[in-house]
């Protein structure tokens, strides 16, 4: 880590800037909380704001204003209205590091994403298996994806786009153990697993500025699905019971 020196003139006596090559797409911000009046712990400079390094870019001086401020928010008591102006900083500052990024690519560094362990058999389900049968049906077989299990534990599945060993790039669905139950009827889990293959089918798209994933066509499409009420129904009803039973076997 180095100290900040460039943009030190607008800097806060009370917070201490450094640079790590380690981070790579967010900051850090710590600090020692002490009794006593806000002005007497400004004075003790024990606030510490670190920052990636591709932030000491002269292109990015205009993002330190907005990182002050967001720092002096965060040491406050976090009500609402404090949560809501910290998230609008942080929105200001990633569209700035936006509009500079053809300026500073060279200097981010990319972002790391280990291939992970297929898991395509669970405790009750395959999803290789079902994921062909929906490739087949309603895909042509056309789709080229990877899908397993996904470690995290939670409701949610996803697709996304992933490096492997030999440097391709593959798409990667990922189903919530949740599904992974008795409970769970195939026609739910080729529901979500049809989901996720529309990810693919139908990529994101950007319309006045803003990145669309699940748009028109999208939804036309997901409605498709010849189960997609028995779907849904169970993934309301029925998905947040399972996860809450996952969530109490992991403690």
């Amino acid at each position: 880590m180095t100290q900040l020196s460039i943009f030190n003139s607008s800097k806060p006596d009370w917070l201490t800037l450094k640079f790590s090559k380690r981070a790579k797409r967010s900051w850090r911000f710590e600090w020692k909380k002490a009794s006593g009046p806000w002005s007497w712990f400004k004075k003790r400079n024990q606030a510490v704001l670190t920052l990636p390094s591709y932030f000491q870019h002269p292109e990015l001086k205009d993002i330190f204003p907005f990182l002050y401020e967001w720092a002096e928010i965060t040491m406050e008591r976090q009500t609402s209205q404090r949560k809501k102006q910290k998230r609008s900083l942080e929105k200001q500052i990633w569209q700035l590091i936006e509009d500079k990024k053809s300026n500073i690519s060279a200097e981010i560094p990319p972002a790391r994403q280990r291939f992970p362990q297929i898991t395509p058999q669970g405790s009750f389900h395959n999803v290789q298996e079902h994921f062909d049968f929906v490739n087949r049906k309603y895909f042509g077989g056309e789709l080229q994806a990877c899908i397993t299990w996904s470690t995290r534990i939670g409701g949610q599945s996803f697709h996304s786009l992933r490096t492997n060993a030999r440097g391709e790039k593959v798409h990667l669905i990922s189903i919530s153990r949740g599904y992974d139950f008795a409970n769970c009827p195939l026609e739910a889990l080729r529901g979500v697993i049809y989901h996720e293959c529309l990810h693919i089918a139908v990529p994101p798209h950007t319309v006045n500025g803003r990145r669309v994933v699940h748009g028109k066509e999208f939804r036309r499409r997901e409605k498709l699905y010849e189960h997609y009420d028995l779907w849904i129904k169970w993934h309301a009803e029925v998905l947040p019971r399972n996860v809450r039973t996952l969530k109490r076997k992991a403690k």
